[in-house]
């Protein structure tokens, strides 16, 4: 870490009104100040300007904490935002209602949302309720859109209302149904 300059070696102020020192003595008296300032600040900027793992600059800069992430210095926390935004997002899977079914084991309906707040939904769906504005399943608080949300897909149309509502229209078949990619900022 860094040390703090708290007080100076050589003081003007110490001197008497006649000194009796020879003028270089003098000289040295009224220079030594500055130099210690030099040598202090040449100190923090080669502190600041290391890069060694686990010595770096960054390591000596403190922070505030910031709520989700650990760490009171600027490398901390960014190692911390690092592990955050690189942690995969924890896939849930949807509530299918309807009569909706997965169709396949490995590509269930299911909705994350990124670091960066955006909600993607994917899998494929059969066998439900095909009626134009059947719910398929709702999304929680959280996961849903600021306004309706449109997407069309190879055989059917995909609308997310702001309550989270996700329903179908247009609905060719029942057997196997993609609502891969879909991808909006999360709202509420």
């Amino acid at each position: 870490m860094f040390e703090k300059l708290v007080s100076f070696t050589k003081k003007v102020a110490d001197l008497s009104d006649r000194p009796s020192l020879n003028p270089s003595e003098l000289k040295a008296q009224f220079d030594a100040a500055p130099d210690e300032v030099r040598v202090n600040l040449n100190k923090l900027i080669d502190a600041l300007k290391k890069t060694e793992a686990g010595d770096s600059g960054a390591k000596n800069i403190g922070m505030t904490t910031i709520t989700g992430l650990t760490g009171t210095d600027v490398q901390t926390l960014l190692e911390s935002l690092k592990t955050y935004i690189d942690k995969p997002p924890a896939e849930i899977d949807a509530s299918l209602q309807n009569g909706w079914q997965n169709a396949y084991g490995d590509q269930k309906a299911r909705y994350w949302k990124d670091v960066f707040g955006m909600v993607h939904v994917n899998g494929r769906i059969k066998l439900g309720t095909r009626t134009d504005g059947t719910t398929v399943f709702t999304l929680p608080a959280g996961y849903r859109p600021k306004d309706q949300y449109y997407e069309n897909k190879r055989g059917l149309d995909v609308i997310i209302l702001s309550t989270g509502e996700v329903k179908i229209y247009n609905c060719v078949s029942n057997a196997d149904n993609g609502i891969d990619n879909i991808q909006f900022r999360a709202y509420n």
